[in-house]
C-alpha cells in the first residue's frame, strides 16, 4: 500500500481528535497533526486514497469518519500508553 502523510487538508477532516491530542500534557505539535514527546514522535497521519490513517509508534489505526467517542478513546489510549513507554525509556538512560 503506497502511504504518505497527510496534508494539512485531509487533516482538517479529524480536527476531533487533533484538539483531544493538543490538550495531552507534555505533548507537543511540531507541525500541523504531527504530535512528539520528549522529542519522539508519538502520532502522526498518513492517507491512502480516501483513507486517514493514525501512526502511533509501530501501531497504525484506520480512522472511520467520523470518528466515534470509541475510535478516539481507543486513541487517545494508544497515544497515552506509548507515552508511558517512552518515558520509561528515558528513565532507563
Amino acid at each position: 500500500m503506497n502511504m504518505r502523510h497527510a496534508s494539512v487538508d485531509e487533516v482538517e477532516r479529524i480536527q476531533i481528535i487533533l484538539k483531544e491530542l493538543r490538550n495531552i500534557d507534555g505533548i507537543r505539535e511540531n507541525q500541523i497533526g504531527h504530535f512528539y514527546f520528549k522529542g519522539k514522535n508519538v502520532i502522526h497521519f498518513h492517507t491512502h486514497q480516501d483513507d486517514i490513517y493514525a501512526d502511533i509508534g509501530d501501531t497504525r489505526i484506520k480512522l472511520t469518519l467520523p470518528m466515534d467517542t470509541v475510535q478516539i478513546a481507543e486513541i487517545l489510549n494508544n497515544v497515552n500508553q506509548y507515552m508511558i513507554k517512552i518515558a520509561e525509556e528515558r528513565r532507563k538512560h
